[in-house]
């Protein structure tokens, strides 16, 4: 892909989550568009995972399938820089070095939500493909950190 028809991509996922908490906010105030935007992309996981199974054509529902899935998908369709930077069949992290969306959330004044938005989503997309595997957050770029992780386990 080539590197303008990326940006273009990765915008427009970025603007759809500031979009959301922007007219969130300004209707019911900012805890409450906080409440709502992660249940709205909870639900987006829930509404993904059976595209993502169809596209990617997991057969196989183990920790390095769908961590490898994922990372395809963080880096085709959302286009984030992620890798796989370890695989096993009970632990994987992706990391994603730098974080578009917490740099665009922090560019725009906007509270740094991807742990109430990001992680539910990515959380759902595993637990709708394999109800074993759990998800958390490694280290995290609104806590300091030069990249985000995504950490899954059995």
């Amino acid at each position: 892909m080539d590197e303008k028809l990326k940006d273009f991509c990765s915008n427009i996922y970025v603007r759809t989550a500031m979009t959301t908490l922007e007219v969130l906010r300004e209707d019911m105030g900012l805890a409450r568009a906080i409440d709502i935007a992660s249940k709205i992309w909870t639900r987006l996981g829930t509404k993904l995972a059976p595209l993502l199974q169809e596209k990617y054509e997991l057969t196989e529902m183990n920790i390095p399938k769908i961590v490898e899935m994922l990372n395809t998908f963080l880096k085709e369709v959302l286009c984030f820089e992620s890798s796989i930077t370890e695989s096993s069949d009970d632990k994987a992290v992706i990391t994603i070095k730098p974080c578009l969306e917490w740099t665009k959330f922090k560019e725009a004044r906007l509270p740094p939500l991807c742990y109430r938005m990001c992680y539910p989503m990515i959380e759902n997309i595993v637990k709708q493909l394999n109800m074993d595997i759990n998800f958390q957050p490694g280290a995290q770029m609104r806590q300091g950190a030069d990249r985000c992780e995504l950490v899954f386990t059995k």
